[in-house]
């Protein structure tokens, strides 16, 4: 009889288990954070200058859908400026974002970043604008650090930024992107409503983007802007509520 052998026969070795592919973010997105992100184009504009106009010491905040951000000395007045420098140059984006920027410029809100000048790359004659240099941070990274925000934070933070944005609805303007990383809070607490690069201009000023444009968050989207109908300031409200919402859960 043929002998035995005292060892086992070997298993067939099982290959690894996968993990998962994280899914990609939307096409656009740029985030340190996991806020959902807005719809929009890919960044498109060099990020790599140190000059723009007569704006000096660029340096580089953020990316995004629209353009990128930077921070940068105004010596004119010896202060700080923050500045979006958009990605689209052609001639009809050139002149819809000069009269938005002008319309923005007329707001009066200490809720609303304020719009100090606007201008053109003079190498690629990419459009930009100058605004306040918000020093603080988004309700975007708050909430990511805290977990979530008390019943008298919600209510202290919604009062402020709906007071900005019945600034905004009073002049014509429709932000259409509300959402946490869109709601700053200052070194002190206080509210300031940011980005308005996809709003909307009313009182026969043409729009930045087509109307019924899908643009914006989809998390903090109407219902009539899913589905790419003309939206109103009811919009931003409910897309305020919707932050109040995140902010508490």
């Amino acid at each position: 009889p043929t002998p035995r052998s005292n060892q086992s026969p070997k298993r067939a070795e099982q290959p690894p288990a996968r993990t998962p592919a994280k899914p990609a973010p939307p096409k656009g997105a740029v985030s340190a954070d996991h806020t959902p992100q807005s719809i929009g184009l890919e960044a498109t504009v060099s990020q790599d200058r140190n000059t723009l106009g007569r704006y000096r010491n660029l340096v580089l905040l953020g990316a995004g859908g629209m353009g990128v951000v930077y921070k940068a000395l105004d010596p004119s007045l010896n202060r700080q400026v923050a500045i979006k420098l958009m990605n689209d140059t052609s001639d009809e984006f050139r002149a819809r974002f000069a009269r938005e920027a002008m319309a923005m410029a007329r707001l009066s809100s200490p809720r609303i970043v304020q719009v100090y000048d606007y201008g053109e790359a003079e190498d690629t004659h990419n459009p930009y604008f100058v605004m306040e240099l918000i020093r603080g941070r988004s309700l975007a990274e708050a909430l990511k650090e805290k977990g979530k925000f008390s019943v008298p934070e919600v209510i202290r933070v919604l009062r402020q930024a709906a007071e900005g944005l019945a600034a905004a609805h009073k002049a014509g303007i429709v932000h259409r992107d509300i959402k946490p990383a869109n709601i700053m809070l200052d070194d002190v607490g206080n509210v300031k409503v940011v980005d308005f690069g996809i709003a909307h201009v009313e009182e026969g000023v043409d729009p930045l983007t087509t109307p019924n444009a899908l643009m914006g968050t989809p998390h903090y989207m109407a219902p009539e802007m899913l589905s790419g109908k003309i939206v109103d300031e009811r919009a931003d409200i409910y897309a305020l509520g919707l932050t109040g919402f995140h902010l508490l859960t």
